[in-house]
Formats: structure tokens, sequence, C-alpha cells
């Protein structure tokens, strides 16, 4: 008995649609499941454990940088150490929240999607596997604590002109020089 289409019609070449809806539905998974896992990395970076866990080992290792050219030897084992408890935490995060994840898949995923590799989730990736990424969170994590990072709140001021016609004021502010106004 041959397969037949809506109002009985037999249906022609339904071995190549079949092909096409399957690879269709492939894609349609891969991409469904890539979505999932960027969306719970996206939430687990606002995780209050996660922020603390990143913040506990800047924190308890941020003493032994320091912003020379020259990398100490302990610097690798504290980036040794970062991205481990860092690696285990987001795989064990997303194996209890997404079943059957397997980072091995993930990072295949991640190959066949160059154009798909911006925003914070890739940042906080990539910076797991570059030293001198980590190196510079680290330093300016330090600079933050000591209360050395920049601040330039007070650069810049709006204020509302008082016309009619509701413009802004911009006030750059230099210590020892005068405002200058740009309307």
């Amino acid at each position: 008995m041959a397969a037949t289409a809506k109002y009985n019609e037999p249906i022609q070449n339904i071995q190549f649609l079949e092909e096409d809806m399957v690879l269709a539905s492939e894609t349609n998974a891969q991409d469904a499941t890539f979505d999932s896992i960027v969306g719970e990395l996206e939430d687990m970076l606002m995780d209050p454990y996660f922020i603390s866990l990143q913040e506990s080992l800047l924190s308890e290792n941020c003493h032994h940088f320091t912003d020379d050219e020259e990398n100490k030897l302990v610097y690798m084992d504290v980036f040794q150490q970062y991205v481990s408890k860092l690696e285990q935490f987001i795989e064990k995060r997303l194996k209890s929240r997404l079943p059957g994840f397997s980072m091995a898949d993930f990072m295949g995923m991640i190959k066949n999607r160059p154009e798909q590799l911006d925003g914070d989730v890739f940042d906080v990736l990539s910076s797991l596997a570059d030293f001198n990424a980590f190196k510079d969170l680290i330093l300016s994590y330090k600079n933050e604590q000591q209360g050395l990072s920049l601040d330039l709140s007070d650069l810049l001021a709006v204020q509302g002109t008082g016309s009619s016609s509701g413009a802004m004021a911009v006030a750059a502010e230099r210590p020892g020089r005068r405002s200058k106004v740009v309307t």
C-alpha cells in the first residue's frame, strides 16, 4: 500500500522529503540545545553563588599579583586553581539543570558557531582559557579593592538648561580648569 498525502494523492519523493525534514529537525534541535545552554550560562553569571565563588577566588589570591611585565610562578598556580574551580562549578550546574548535558558536545557546538560567540558568556568562557585575560581581571579586582580604580563619575555632569526646548547641557569637569558647557 503506497503512502498517501492529503486527499488520498500519492506522495512523490517521500524519501527526499524525510531526509530534509530529519536534517532540519536535527539542526533545530542543536540550535535549541545550544540556546538552552547559553541561556543557562547567562543565568549562572548573575547567580549570587557564582559571583561569590568568583569574588572569593579573586579576593584570596589578588595579593600575589602585581602589574609588572614579569609573571611570577605563583600566577600560573592561581590561574589553574581558578579555572579548575569555575569549570567544575559550570559543568556541575549545567548537568543539574540540563538533562543529558555534555561539555564535549557543547564545545563542539561552540566550534561550529564562531559567529555566535559574543557577549558576556563567551567572554567569561574565553577568560578561562586566557591567562592574560585572567591577570587583567585579578589586577582590576585588586585595584578596585584598594580604591585605585578609575572613578570617572565627576568628569561629566548633565543638567537641564531651563530653556523651553528641553535641551540639556553637558559640562566636562576638569580639576583646575573651568567647565566647558556644550548644549
